[in-house]
């Protein structure tokens, strides 16, 4: 029997969360723990919390309609291009909220959700979007998209960024993790994945800009402020 107040030092053979799926496109593992975040891991390492910096606001996610199925979903995830799928999140606003599903008028709606026999006002208020403190389980995995349950049944949609998209800073991140040691390598994604995150719109930057963001980081690393070589 330990000493409570004894400290016992290791490597933990578990991951504590809700619920875990595998995202096969990144090699990696994604979990929502106990306070709810969701958490990307490499094995039983830890790589990031995921942000969403599409989402709006950034605590909530986009709502998708509780009668779609996963092959309806997948197909249009297919069918939208990068570019569709930024205008379409341009076109919600701070101030809006997620509206209730068109295969029903809004007073069929409230007529069968109320409580009340006879209820005959309209409510004015739209349903609030899923929130990342309210997600209980991950439904599904398809490439980048994970599509979550909230605790009411209500589903969101979260586009996790790749870990990059040109062929040039994929060879080079490998070569990096192929001459150091695995906690190194580990490291190495993990904080060129932090800053490639931290961008408004990562998965629709131009190629050259990916580039050129990771030479920046990549020299800053090593304690480099200018590039004395080029490599255009």
């Amino acid at each position: 029997h330990r000493n409570q107040s004894e400290l016992v030092l290791g490597r933990s053979s578990q991951i504590s969360g809700i619920d875990a799926a595998p995202m096969v496109s990144m090699k990696m593992m994604i979990v929502i723990d106990t306070c709810k975040n969701f958490v990307l891991y490499s094995g039983l390492d830890r790589v990031t919390q995921v942000t969403i910096p599409q989402s709006i606001p950034t605590s909530c996610l986009r709502m998708q309609h509780a009668s779609s199925s996963p092959a309806a979903m997948k197909h249009s995830a297919v069918e939208m291009s990068p570019i569709q799928s930024s205008s379409a999140r341009k076109r919600t606003s701070l101030g809006e909220r997620s509206s209730v599903g068109s295969d029903l008028s809004f007073h069929q709606i409230f007529q069968t959700l109320s409580p009340v026999p006879h209820a005959n006002k309209l409510e004015t208020k739209t349903s609030s979007p899923v929130c990342s403190g309210d997600a209980r389980k991950i439904e599904h995995v398809i490439g980048q998209s994970v599509f979550v349950a909230g605790s009411s049944n209500q589903r969101a949609r979260l586009e996790i960024p790749t870990i990059c998209q040109t062929v040039y800073v994929k060879k080079l991140l490998y070569a990096m993790k192929q001459s150091v040691s695995k906690d190194l390598g580990l490291s190495i994604t993990t904080r060129w994945y932090q800053v490639r995150r931290c961008l408004t719109q990562p998965d629709i930057m131009k190629a050259q800009d990916e580039i050129n963001l990771f030479k920046s980081w990549f020299l800053n690393c090593i304690g480099m402020d200018k590039n004395p070589f080029s490599v255009d």
